[in-house]
């Protein structure tokens, strides 16, 4: 197993794209920089976007320029430029104006003055987002500029209103199926039916789709036959089976632990209802009439039937826990246009076999003759009234599941799709480029990644093996007025459909203990039950999952220091996740361990170790215990016993598992816990030990009634499912009156038994009546600028009656965490008294939830939900209340199609970044995208590369790099900004190239800029497409200047004695400027990833590069360093 946390498993191939030069396009931001200071030199810096097109759709923004693109040769190309769209209206003094789109909607926007431009009239409205109901749809209008020299119009260039369609058909609700009813027949296969009812709310509901009826054979065994002869021994007496009474056969029963189980049935596999024997609590049986070679089968409750021959005197089984039905492929969204087909595919897993899949359409069960072969949907001729969620159920004999939801869209032309693509969207400009609203932010414009239809030649048919989706299709190149010198910023001014990355997903992380924050390390990663890597001495682990993952159990294995509890934490994912996710997973640490003896009853008491009195008792009975092989263990017991409490918000949000379930019908439901318990067993040389049989545990049933006025019995025992991260039903517990020991009173207990051995954890739960509903959340930073790939925690909580026995006035019933998107649709557990709180965070940074005026919240919403902002922990507390204008949603459709400016919950990053004039959406250009540009624009983009591969071959192992900077003297106010400038190789030698800018933290700061090192020139395939790029090594030129304070050059290492820089001081003046190796001295930190380019958290990246700087090491160390003075490149004296 390799130990390395960023094992990457695919390098970026190169050579392919260069052979598809016209099928994709990007767009890169061209900035051109004059300094005043050095009239004579031109400096550029690009600020890069991909963009790939394929059928383009203007959406003009606030310019009217048409832009010449080039299309793949081999599929449809529809442009049209800014001027067609609408006729010309002359703007004058603002005027309220009220504008109609369909019966029953308004819209509100004020037109613009004339000194700001003339507006062309609206467009058409898009087609409606919902086929029933209410749904929401967008107009444009755009700005009317013959020339460049026109003045920009300010005001809304996009409007988005509610739409009313036809209403929603209503239909009857099938209740639960009956349980199956007796056989016709008792032997030789006969047939057994159960029912189900349609219910309906009113008369006018539609009858619910499918039958009322279903039947499956049952008895299949043969008859009893007397005429039959026996080879080997003589017939029964029932004539049933042969019998032979010299043998004398000696079984054994073990579980998929080794651990005994008693109450098994064996039995003839021809004859499966005549029970020949049950195991005793060592697991045993003895069978004293069978014969040799005859098959026998075993059975359990909660167990998977087992079949074995009889071969000689002893006969050894072990039987698996029953696996619930599992999904193993969710149905993908999907678009069509109208008269195309489509295919959903759905498939499950379980023991025993999946035996039936259905199909349902916003709910409502579809016609079995559209899946003939049961777990593919297809659907032929699609028309617009198909739009919709269709999910899947898999049914087994034990259970059902019900599969994520996919989104068919269906449009009548491919054009339709990218029309409200368009979204706002701003770059940071260098801090002396200071704009009339008085910041440094400029609208460049940009596309919503949504899915759109792309060339159909491209279909799998379970989904696309290429994705498409909304990307800038044109653009317009503006001048911006900086101090002494312009800008030139390219804005994106239309969406088109194109190819889009569709890559793997790489989940990364790192693994703590929750109170010694010792890292996990060595430790082993299982996903989904399959171990896929180990983390390193730092705790991190990277691995990868296919894209259009929705669900990953990730366990991690203390299996080397045994000092962090074994824990399957379940990872949410969106259907958009890509890239890279982080995860920041905090463990229990194991509870040390307590001396016990085997040979007698032992009571365990658990949830006092914080000093509140005890949750539970674990009661095991006395010579339980057996060794890893299943053989009786008599001695001392070393017993660690863990709880994760609920009244402890920092243990219970460590717990593992999801606090979800599966219900008989295949329905995803929550569940409130009273705590987790995990125990472990050893004998004193540390060899493993289980319990085998039952285990009791006990609870004060008043938690329950101080808790909630539902009947305590409602509390059940839960084990949880390592593969899925669910849990799953184990055991019931009831109300036992029992003595107090101490106080001699009365006291009702909730008394429960399970097979502890069986499962890894054991929860204390009810089911508890909450309903689905749907919410968005955003993240912005201190410019309003969305940030994605974070993650959110929702935590469920209640207020405990006086019997509760705790010392915080609230308590947490259920954790949830998911990873998303800003204004991804998630989904929580809602009720009427349902409150709870709601953080979002990426990695150790928390984001601060907004104040009323910047929660996202209406003033009404506010108070509906009483909404406060907390500190400890960092967050929101909220009722989790639905209602109609949201933010939470009892229907998907109203929560997905609601617009970003409806309500939701908005998250802030806290602090206002320096601007960094190369990457506005915090992704850098790669050279694939270099490549296509250079060969459209003719310009060679290869020197601009920020971030250079190490390996010339195969263009892979990116880097990030940073310089160190310490400051003696005053610091308040002071920043450095940092100029990468192209070297004497780069073709374009004293061009910028980028522009970082930090401000100084605790005496230093580290500052970022571009990598020394090899890049790819294309200036051989600008002049001859079939000659590969050409590859390149350059030393950066770097330009340190301090802001805000008068400082000098005081020390400045060995850098000076770099050959190319022969020397040269930089004592005492303001700035500092050198040539940069491509090596790791002179205070330089260099970090390197493998990832596929796309795959790369670039934040992330720049974040592990930064701390090693900070903490003056060569490799990643700390999670969180403060700034010291170790290993400088240079010291400034400020005052």
């Amino acid at each position: 197993m390799d130990l390395n946390p960023n094992q990457k498993y695919r390098p970026y191939s190169g050579g392919r794209e260069f052979l598809n030069l016209q099928r994709e396009r990007s767009d890169v931001f061209h900035i051109a920089v004059k300094p005043v200071s050095s009239p004579n030199r031109m400096k550029t810096c690009f600020i890069v976007g991909a963009a790939i097109v394929s059928v383009s759709i203007l959406v003009a923004i606030v310019v009217a320029v048409t832009v010449s693109i080039i299309g793949p040769a081999n599929e449809p190309h529809e442009h049209s430029s800014l001027e067609e769209k609408g006729s010309t209206t002359t703007s004058g003094t603002p005027v309220a104006t009220t504008l109609h789109s369909t019966p029953g909607t308004t819209a509100t926007t004020t037109q613009a003055p004339s000194t700001n431009g003339t507006w062309n009239n609206w467009g058409a409205w898009t087609s409606c987002g919902a086929t029933c109901g209410t749904g929401y749809h967008t107009r444009y209008r755009t700005c009317l500029r013959t020339t460049p020299n026109d003045p920009i119009c300010k005001g809304e260039y996009v409007q988005t209103s509610a739409c009313s369609v036809a209403t929603c058909p209503v239909y009857g609700v099938w209740t639960t199926w009956s349980g199956w009813a007796v056989c016709d027949v008792t032997c030789g296969s006969g047939t057994q039916q159960r029912t189900r009812v349609c219910q309906k709310a009113s008369l006018s509901d539609l009858d619910c789709v499918g039958s009322s009826s279903q039947s499956q054979t049952c008895n299949t065994w043969n008859c009893p036959d007397c005429s039959q002869t026996c080879t080997t021994g003589s017939l029964n007496a029932d004539c049933t089976a042969c019998e032979c009474t010299s043998n004398n056969v000696q079984g054994i029963v073990l579980n998929h632990a080794n651990v005994p189980l008693s109450e098994a049935s064996v039995a003839h596999a021809r004859v499966p209802y005549k029970t020949l024997a049950t195991t005793n609590e060592t697991g045993g049986f003895t069978l004293d009439t069978t014969c040799d070679a005859v098959e026998i089968i075993i059975t359990r409750t909660g167990y998977a039937d087992v079949t074995a021959v009889v071969t000689g005197t002893t006969v050894s089984v072990q039987m698996s826990l029953i696996k619930y039905p599992a999904i193993i492929m969710n149905p993908k969204s999907r678009v069509r246009v109208q008269g195309e087909n489509v295919t959903f595919c759905c498939e499950a897993f379980g023991t025993p076999a999946i035996s039936s899949y259905e199909w349902m359409k916003d709910g409502v069960l579809l016609d079995d003759s559209k899946y003939p072969d049961g777990f593919n949907l297809t659907l032929n001729d699609v028309t617009s009234s198909d739009s919709g969620q269709y999910k899947c159920r898999a049914n087994s004999p034990v259970g059902a599941i019900y599969s994520s939801s996919a989104l068919l869209t269906v449009k009548q032309t491919q054009s339709e799709f990218c029309m409200d693509a368009y979204e706002e969207k701003k770059i940071h400009l260098p801090s002396d480029c200071v704009q009339d609203d008085g910041t440094t932010l400029y609208e460049v414009g940009g596309c919503a990644e949504k899915t759109c239809r792309g060339n159909s030649n491209e279909d799998g048919l379970c989904g696309a093996s290429k994705k498409y989706c909304c990307i800038p299709s044109s653009d317009e190149e503006r001048t911006v007025q900086c101090d002494g010198y312009t800008l030139q910023v390219l804005v994106v001014t239309g969406c088109s459909c194109g190819q889009c990355s569709s890559g793997d997903i790489t989940i990364q992380g790192q693994v703590n203990g929750l109170n010694t924050g010792i890292p996990l390390r060595i430790g082993t990663v299982y996903v989904n039950g399959s171990s896929v890597a180990r983390t390193t001495f730092s705790g991190l682990f990277s691995f990868t999952v296919p894209a259009g993952t929705i669900r990953v159990a990730i366990t991690l294995e203390d299996i080397i220091f045994n000092t962090l509890l074994t824990t399957t934490k379940l990872i949410t994912l969106g259907e958009s996740t890509k890239g890279t996710v982080y995860q920041r997973i905090t463990l229990l640490e194991a509870a040390p361990p307590i001396t016990i003896s085997s040979d007698v009853e032992n009571t365990v008491s658990m949830g006092n170790d914080s000093g509140m009195p005890a949750v539970t008792e674990l009661v095991i009975p006395p010579n339980a215990f057996v060794d890893a092989s299943g053989n009786p263990y008599n001695g001392i017991v070393k017993a660690s016993v863990n709880m994760f409490d609920p009244r402890n918000l920092s243990s219970i949000s460590t717990a593992p598992g999801s606090f979800e379930f599966v219900d008989a019908e295949g329905e995803t439901q929550n569940l409130q816990t009273f705590g987790v318990i995990v125990v472990d067993f050893k004998d004193e040389s540390g060899n493993k030990l289980n319990v085998a049989g039952n285990v009791t545990i006990k609870m004060d049933a008043a938690l329950v009634e101080s808790a909630d006025p539902a009947d305590p019995s409602d509390v059940k025992l839960w084990g949880l499912d390592d593969v899925t991260g669910m849990w799953e039903e184990i055991g019931s517990m009831v109300v036992e009156t029992t003595t107090r020991k101490k106080r001699q009173t009365l006291t009702n207990y909730l008394v429960g038994t399970t097979p502890i051995s069986a499962f890894r954890a054991i929860n204390l739960d009810y089911k508890y009546g909450f309903n689905l509903c749907f919410f968005k959340v955003s993240v912005v930073d201190a410019n309003d600028i969305q940030i994605d790939n974070f993650n959110l925690q929702m935590i469920h909580m209640r207020y405990p009656g006086a019997l509760y026995p705790s010392t915080s006035s609230e308590y947490v019933t259920a954790v949830q965490t998911v990873s998303a998107n800003s204004f991804d649709l998630q989904s929580i557990w809602c009720r009427s008294d349902s409150w709870g709180y709601i953080r979002a965070y990426k990695g150790s940074d928390e984001y601060r939830p907004g104040d009323p005026d910047s929660s996202g919240l209406s003033a009404t919403a506010l108070s509906r939900l009483d909404y406060e902002t907390i500190n400890d922990p960092l967050g929101i507390k909220s009722k989790f209340l639905t209602s109609t204008d949201g933010p939470f949603y009892d229907d998907w459709g109203s929560a997905y199609y609601a617009p970003s400016t409806e309500n939701h919950f908005r998250f802030h990053e806290g602090f206002a970044p320096f601007p960094d004039c190369t990457i506005p959406d915090g992704k850098p250009m790669d050279p694939a995208v270099a490549m296509r540009r250079s060969m459209m624009t003719k310009n060679d983009l290869g020197p601009t590369l920020w971030y250079p591969y190490t390996h010339e071959q195969y263009q892979n192992n990116y880097r990030v790099c940073m310089i160190k900077i310490v400051v003696n003297g005053s610091t308040d106010g002071l920043s450095f900004s940092v100029k990468s400038i192209a070297g004497v190789n780069s073709g374009i030698e004293d061009t910028i190239l980028g522009v970082r800018q930090v401000a100084v933290e605790d005496g230093g700061a580290c500052v970022e800029y571009k990598c020394s090192g090899v890049f790819p020139s294309f200036q051989n395939m600008i002049n001859d497409i079939t000659q590969p790029p050409t590859i390149i090594n350059d030393e950066t030129k770097i330009m340190i200047t301090p802001s805000g304070r008068y400082c000098t050059v005081s020390w400045e290492g060995e850098i000076k004695s770099h050959s190319s820089n022969s020397g040269t001081s930089n004592i005492g003046g303001s700035s500092h400027e050198w040539l940069i190796p491509d090596t790791e001295e002179h205070g330089v930190y260099i970090y390197e990833q493998t990832l596929n380019y796309n795959s790369i958290d670039w934040t992330e990246f720049r974040k592990t590069t930064r701390n090693m700087c900070k903490e003056g090491v060569k490799s990643p160390g700390s999670a969180n360093p403060t700034m010291n003075r170790e290993g400088p490149a240079v010291i400034y004296t400020c005052i």
